[in-house]
């Protein structure tokens, strides 16, 4: 039976210790013997360290509230990015990151989960034998408790030589390894090791499954393969009890960015988090800038306006959305000063008047699940471009007109036939068919005149 999360321990990636005492002994294990074109050098391990980042908040969010937990012989979470965000953060090309993920993949420490195309991201399987993962009861290295072939083959390596190796480290380390289970990993891995066929191989039988998979989970960013197996063709399947993917906004407020943003891919992560902070930090210094709010209340305020750009707005429109959503924090600020009770306070005419027209808390205000909060300022952004579209329109029609009237003129250059054919051209190019008839009623108007 799967035990609830308050039950099961919450796992917790240690970055320095991965790197030290899990990550550097693989890659030595791996360079042995080999030559020096074949082993994994500075630039291998650099990406190798930044998927460890990476999957560091992964883990984070996957064990967060209302989500799965991590279950001893079951599968980790998988990893999803893309060759152009880790070739932006080193500073390479696509290219470059492309080969140095290869022989990642050839020493075993990462693997292929599912693969969405050349130019979309994808998910990578993270060997856990370069995690150092503990809880906050036990701080030794509780790794050996994901170590299962269902899990994890190495290719193109010795595995059992290598397994061995980690076992001794682990030992030294002092971690507990399960009840009943000691050592068991290792000694299944042996007694399979032979068995095991060709990755490839493995792959072809449940392509039909995999895209199935995918298809059935479009939509949910990181929580798309969150059970990896079924893209493996294992027939293991996630705990009864795991949360499933979020295909929309939970009912209440997320309580992280990691919770507001985990759908996304990481570069449009990045992107509203960044655009998140920006608007926020101008509707505080516009709208709250008078007021105390306590620090609990600013980092809700600032999730709630990075969830909405995270759920409404498409990627690659976040730049349009932000000028927009600050266009919208200008209006409530008017909304503010146009307050009857302050107006007759500067006249002189009223003392000490509490003012009529007030905003709440920003959290609350900018909560999008908040219908009469700043949700009401779209409704007053969208009058406005309405009336500012209207306005044009009607200066066009009225230079338009303008331009028929000089044509009535002796010695103009377009006579008035040639001139109503190029404006009514013009206007209905622009503006639609439905401008031309008040186009035409003005000249009925002026020749009536």
């Amino acid at each position: 039976m799967c035990k609830t999360q308050t039950e099961q321990y919450i796992f917790e990636l240690h970055l320095t210790k991965s790197k030290r005492n899990c990550l550097r002994p693989l890659v030595k294990q791996y360079n042995e013997g080999k030559p020096l074109g074949e082993r994994l050098r500075s630039s291998h391990i650099k990406l190798a360290e930044y998927l460890l980042v990476l999957y560091y908040n992964r883990l984070k969010s996957a064990q967060g509230i209302g989500r799965r937990v991590l279950v001893p012989r079951q599968p980790l979470p998988t990893l999803r990015t893309s060759n152009g965000a880790l070739a932006q953060e080193m500073g390479v090309s696509k290219r470059t990151i492309i080969n140095l993920r290869q022989r990642l993949e050839e020493a075993g420490l990462i693997a292929y989960a599912a693969w969405h195309g050349t130019n979309s991201s994808y998910e990578l399987d993270i060997n856990p034998m370069i995690l150092h993962l503990q809880t906050k009861q036990v701080n030794d290295n509780q790794n050996s408790l994901f170590f299962c072939v269902d899990v994890k083959t190495l290719r193109h390596i010795e595995t059992g030589n290598l397994l061995q190796d980690t076992n001794k480290l682990i030992n030294k380390s002092g971690a507990a390894s399960p009840t009943g289970v000691d050592n068991q990993p290792f000694t299944v891995i042996k007694d399979v090791e032979k068995s095991l066929k060709p990755w490839k191989e493995a792959e072809k039988p449940v392509e039909k499954a995999a895209t199935e998979a995918a298809q059935d989970n479009q939509g949910t960013g990181y929580e798309t393969t969150e059970n990896p197996t079924i893209a493996r063709g294992r027939e293991l399947s996630p705990p009864s009890c795991a949360a499933p993917p979020r295909r929309e906004p939970a009912e209440s407020l997320p309580i992280d960015l990691d919770d507001a943003v985990g759908h996304l891919d990481l570069p449009d992560r990045n992107e509203v988090e960044r655009i998140g902070r920006s608007v926020w930090a101008y509707a505080h210094a516009t709208l709250y800038g008078d007021k105390w709010l306590s620090n609990s209340v600013k980092w809700e305020a600032q999730v709630a306006i990075t969830e909405y750009l995270a759920w409404w707005v498409k990627p690659g429109g976040y730049a349009k959305a932000k000028l927009i959503l600050l266009r919208r924090v200008d209006m409530a600020r008017k909304w503010l000063d146009r307050d009857p009770a302050l107006r007759k306070q500067k006249l002189g005419e009223l003392d000490n008047i509490r003012p009529t027209r007030w905003l709440p808390l920003p959290n609350r205000y900018f909560d999008m699940r908040n219908e009469h909060g700043f949700h009401v300022t779209q409704q007053w952004y969208n009058a406005s471009q309405a009336a500012i579209a209207e306005a044009k329109r009607k200066e066009a029609i009225t230079k338009a007109v303008n331009q028929y009237e000089k044509s009535l003129l002796p010695g103009a250059e377009y006579g008035p036939d040639q001139a109503y054919h190029v404006l009514t051209q013009a206007l209905r190019k622009k503006y639609g068919t439905d401008i031309i008839r008040e186009f035409q009623e003005r000249i009925a108007q002026l020749q009536a005149a």
